[in-house]
């Protein structure tokens, strides 16, 4: 990853990993752990959003240049990841700097101290934070790593590699949650919105989303509202 991209994320409190992972403390772990309301996943599945490690395995890559996209879409490094980190090393330096960012809750007066230690080693692994995740080759042994940990996952994807999918349930790899994000109702506000360097876009999304009444997980389309289309 370039130096520069870097220190544009590091100032925005990620922490980088390796060759292509990061990882950063989302605003409902910190609501969390002061003892306010968590995010979606505590109130739906009762998962502890102070456990929750909002991580990428490919934090500056994806097919997208979505116009309502959080990231720095200018910043964006394509759909090739060089020089591929191993999944265990991932995991266990995505840990190691999460911990680091925690530390500094530690002093807080309001702090829940019993759910600050918990926290410490995460029960969720989000796939989330930015990037796309399913450009990442290893995504299946990784997944596999979180279970080792006696950790779950949840995968969020733009859906444009059905194939990734695909090999994720023939390995018996599939994430405990696959969520699919969902841009735009049809092919024309898609390609509008999306701006993705995938001529077939729509068509792979589409094939990904017919495979989840097959799969072998809890599945959610996640829709995005916006106000209005340039």
């Amino acid at each position: 990853m370039d130096k520069k991209i870097k220190e544009i994320l590091e100032k925005a409190q990620y922490r980088i990993t390796g060759e292509h992972s990061a990882v950063k403390i989302c605003k409902w772990t910190k609501k969390s752990l002061r003892g306010e309301e968590g995010c979606w996943k505590e109130k739906f599945y009762g998962i502890k959003s102070s456990g929750c490690c909002q991580m990428s395995p490919a934090v500056m890559w994806c097919e997208n240049k979505c116009l309502h996209c959080w990231m720095p879409i200018e910043l964006n490094l394509g759909t090739k990841i060089q020089n591929i980190d191993e999944p265990k090393e991932i995991i266990d330096e995505i840990v190691k700097e999460r911990r680091g960012l925690l530390m500094g809750f530690k002093s807080r007066k309001n702090l829940d101290l019993k759910k600050f230690k918990d926290a410490l080693t995460p029960g969720l692994f989000t796939f989330s934070l930015s990037g796309e995740p399913t450009l990442y080759p290893k995504l299946a042994e990784l997944i596999q790593e979180v279970r080792k940990r006696n950790a779950i996952s949840f995968l969020v994807t733009n859906g444009l590699n059905p194939k990734v999918i695909k090999d994720l349930a023939e390995k018996k790899s599939l994430p405990t949650q696959l969520i699919i994000s969902v841009n735009a109702p049809n092919e024309k506000l898609y390609e509008k919105l999306c701006k993705s360097c995938k001529k077939d876009a729509w068509k792979k999304l589409s094939e990904t989303l017919s495979l989840l009444p097959k799969l072998k997980c809890r599945t959610v389309v996640r829709l995005t509202v916006t106000s209005s289309v340039p």
